[in-house]
């Protein structure tokens, strides 16, 4: 705990929500969400028996034959930070009144500053601060409040389902 707490105030961030213990513990709470969600909704194939399956069943369609088979796409790793945060999240407002608390004040500065942000971007031209595939901790700060707030105890089966 220590070592991370301390890593966390080298960074002098302003509002850094991580620099008590119960943030250690929140922390702990998001690194298993990620692993939770990697055995769901992997953002990679990595089943080769489905994998080949897949493959398998493509060459038989460009054959002319029928084959009707259910198919998958990986989610995108921004969704993966969207599950940690919201399993981090969710935990705090039972747990760790005081990390949420502080989480609250970190994410409406950065949300102050993502909003100007936004409103400089061509989005024709740029990605939006929004781009999960570039800015996973803004995706997940944004949907995974929106996500809570409407489904405070159902988000885990909305976000897992396939």
């Amino acid at each position: 705990m220590t070592p991370f707490i301390e890593l966390q105030k080298k960074k002098e961030l302003e509002f850094n929500p991580y620099i008590t213990k119960q943030s250690y513990l929140a922390t702990i709470i998001h690194e298993f969400g990620h692993l939770y969600w990697n055995r769901h909704k992997l953002w990679w194939y990595s089943d080769k028996k489905d994998n080949i399956n897949f493959l398998k069943t493509a060459k038989k369609l460009y054959e002319g034959k029928k084959v009707k088979k259910n198919i998958y796409f990986p989610m995108d790793y921004g969704v993966g930070e969207l599950y940690a945060f919201c399993a981090e999240y969710a935990a705090s407002e039972i747990i760790w009144k005081n990390h949420k608390h502080n989480l609250d004040l970190f994410i409406k500065k950065r949300l102050e500053a993502l909003i100007k942000g936004e409103q400089a971007k061509d989005l024709d031209r740029e990605d939006s601060v929004l781009a999960s595939n570039r800015y996973p901790h803004d995706f997940a700060f944004v949907f995974g409040k929106l996500i809570i707030s409407n489904f405070p105890k159902t988000w885990p089966r909305i976000l897992v389902m396939r």
